[in-house]
């Protein structure tokens, strides 16, 4: 029906969106060819972050515990989609601020997920402090795709 781009997050409607999308591609992998395949990665870790960076930031960062996190969310979702790669990983998935940015595990687990066949491109999403997060993406120099809400009224 003409349709080559599928946006999914885990927390859409508690992964059933990345299950409906499975469904779509399944049986054959010539459609998945003709697809792109977007999956945003770590909308609880961009809140996560936000919530403890002041005090606790020395304990996630470098912990292991956000690459795991990310690893483990991307698989899940390449099982339920049935697919062995996304064209791109969007982490993190609603960044709140440019600090967001700084954690290097996420680079550090994009790189590895790249080098495994798992994701192509790497992006980032933010609903707040657009301008800051784009600047923040631009100047790390590594994000290939930036997504952000915005809204003329506001």
């Amino acid at each position: 029906m003409g349709l080559n781009y599928l946006d999914m997050a885990p927390s859409y409607n508690q992964g059933q969106c990345e299950e409906a999308y499975g469904k779509l591609l399944a049986g054959s992998s010539a459609k998945r060819e003709k697809v792109f395949l977007n999956q945003q990665n770590g909308f609880n870790l961009a809140y996560l972050r936000a919530a403890m960076l002041k005090d606790y930031r020395h304990k996630v960062e470098g912990s292991g515990h956000c690459r795991k996190f990310i690893t483990e969310s991307l698989e899940a979702s390449l099982k339920r989609v049935g697919t062995d790669y996304f064209d791109i990983v969007m982490c993190p998935h609603g960044a709140n601020s440019p600090e967001d940015l700084e954690c290097p595990e996420i680079i550090e687990t994009f790189q590895q997920l790249k080098k495994q066949g798992k994701a192509r491109f790497l992006g980032v999403t933010s609903h707040n402090d657009p301008a800051g997060v784009l600047r923040a993406a631009t100047a790390a120099g590594y994000y290939d795709v930036a997504m952000f809400a915005y809204n003329v009224i506001i």
